[in-house]
């Protein structure tokens, strides 16, 4: 438990000290055309998984996984959710106070994806969109989404993976931000998913 408020400590700083530089923010703001353009990206994978198995959103109980400022809850919304419905989570407590000021209806809470306080079989979709790779058990993650998930529900769990490698490859104890940079692809990640996730 000791481990797992440390690495969530070191996720919150790496996003704040994101923040804090002026260079970070414009990479990250929304007004970013490459951001835009991978928000698109996404929200169609995730229409087109939610079309292609028939699920419809409307009178679903929705949790999204690593809200921070709640961007896919307006997809959400255009797919017929009911705002009412859903609830986001992060461990970012200043992303979650942006996610309640841009969708004020819905129901956000600060709480770690590892140790979630939901009733077992609660929602009937999950998203969990680019949170796994961040998550030193992320093993321990997915168990918890599959614990509050419904019998029959859908989670779509989005993650990088580098195709090139046969298995995946997890090691928090690495904390060079160099060294995680060239191992998982970015500094703030501690899983490089090989191809034996899509046999998962």
């Amino acid at each position: 438990m000791k481990k797992i408020r440390k690495e969530n400590d070191r996720i919150k700083n790496i996003y704040a000290a994101y923040m804090s530089d002026e260079k970070f923010r414009m990479k990250w703001s929304g007004n970013n055309l490459g951001n835009q353009f991978i928000s698109q990206e996404r929200n169609h994978s995730i229409r087109k998984l939610l079309v292609n198995y028939g699920i419809k959103l409307h009178r679903k109980k929705i949790l999204e996984v690593g809200c921070a400022g709640g961007n896919i809850i307006a997809s959400l919304l255009n797919l017929g959710a009911i705002e009412e419905n859903i609830h986001g989570i992060d461990i970012r407590p200043d992303r979650v106070n942006d996610a309640i000021k841009a969708h004020p209806n819905i129901k956000f809470s600060i709480m770690d994806a590892s140790k979630m306080e939901f009733s077992d079989n609660e929602f009937d979709v999950i998203l969990c969109n680019h949170v796994l790779e961040h998550i030193p058990d992320d093993t321990k993650a997915i168990q918890e989404l599959y614990r509050v998930l419904k019998p029959g529900g859908m989670g779509i769990f989005q993650i990088p993976q580098d195709l090139s490698r046969e298995t995946t490859f997890e090691d928090d104890s690495i904390t060079d931000k160099k060294k995680r940079a060239k191992i998982f692809g970015k500094y703030d990640h501690v899983s490089g998913y090989g191809r034996d996730r899509s046999e998962e």
